[in-house]
């Protein structure tokens, strides 16, 4: 019976070991300290920079993703524990994205940038 339940167990936490699709990760809270004092113009440049920084680290992340689940597949290797991802960096540039859209509201800036999808 012991070897039944750790056969079932390790596959069960590789999976759990595997990268995490980018629409799961929450956004890393950002103060919007850093953003009140620009002007609407470059709230929407900084908006731009992070949307696209944050577009760059989804599709990293992706990848990882898609490498975990041919890795855990063939090997029950999570690929991405070796070889690393991009969860952080999409968190983070989510957190931005999001303070600066509400900066932007407060500000009722006229250019708000379309959100990131």
């Amino acid at each position: 019976m012991p070897k039944q339940i750790s056969a079932l167990l390790i596959p069960l936490t590789l999976l759990a070991a595997c990268a995490t699709p980018p629409a799961k990760i929450e956004p890393t809270p950002v103060l919007a300290d850093a953003y009140t004092q620009l002007t609407c113009p470059q709230l929407a440049a900084q908006y731009d920079e992070a949307a696209t920084k944050l577009a760059d680290a989804e599709k990293r992340q992706n990848k990882a993703v898609a490498a975990d689940a041919v890795g855990v597949g063939l090997a029950f290797i999570p690929v991405s524990k070796f070889t690393g991802d991009a969860h952080e960096e999409v968190a983070l540039h989510k957190g931005q994205v999001a303070t600066i859209r509400q900066v932007q509201l407060s500000k009722n800036c006229v250019r708000l940038a379309t959100p990131a999808s």
